[in-house]
């Protein structure tokens, strides 16, 4: 298990792993995530090994520690999968889908919420993660997105830029 917390219903308690919900009970994952626009390119981040959605584009971004405020936690993360610090401009959304279990996606069901932070980064030079949820990130140009294999949370986010 990542060091990510997990949230379960009050209601299906697992003994054996506290804070991780059992196979197939319905749970809630919180994340926060940054939605960085420069020069008409979109900061991204590429699912690595190990995860549902491996190869896939998201924002940098991911699930909050229990009790963390979200504007601590989308910097963080923000820093740890590219490097780059940055300033919180405002709230862009909240991304909610709720995800049946398939054999694609065996760890669910999960409701999936998205707190999504307009952020200006400081700084030029990307880092990419090493043995995190992501393995590699880049500004991607607007006009790409179409194109890219992105996951739900990064195409709700290319609504965001176009509205």
């Amino acid at each position: 298990m990542s060091g990510k917390a997990r949230y379960v219903m009050p209601d299906t308690p697992n003994a054996q792993m506290p804070g991780v919900a059992l196979a197939g009970t319905p749970r809630t994952y919180v994340g926060a995530y940054a939605l960085c626009v420069r020069d008409d390119r979109l900061l991204l981040a590429r699912m690595g090994p190990g995860t549902v959605d491996v190869g896939k584009w998201t924002l940098p971004g991911g699930g909050l520690n229990w009790g963390e405020d979200p504007a601590h936690g989308v910097l963080r993360e923000l820093d740890e999968e590219t490097g780059l610090a940055g300033t919180i401009i405002g709230l862009a959304g909240v991304y909610s889908r709720a995800n049946l279990r398939s054999p694609d996606r065996p760890r669910d069901p999960v409701h999936h919420l998205g707190i999504v932070y307009t952020v200006e980064v400081r700084g030029a030079e990307l880092r990419h993660e090493v043995r995190g949820s992501t393995d590699f990130c880049a500004w991607v140009p607007l006009t790409d997105l179409a194109t890219l294999a992105l996951v739900p949370l990064a195409a709700y986010a290319a609504t965001l830029i176009a509205s």
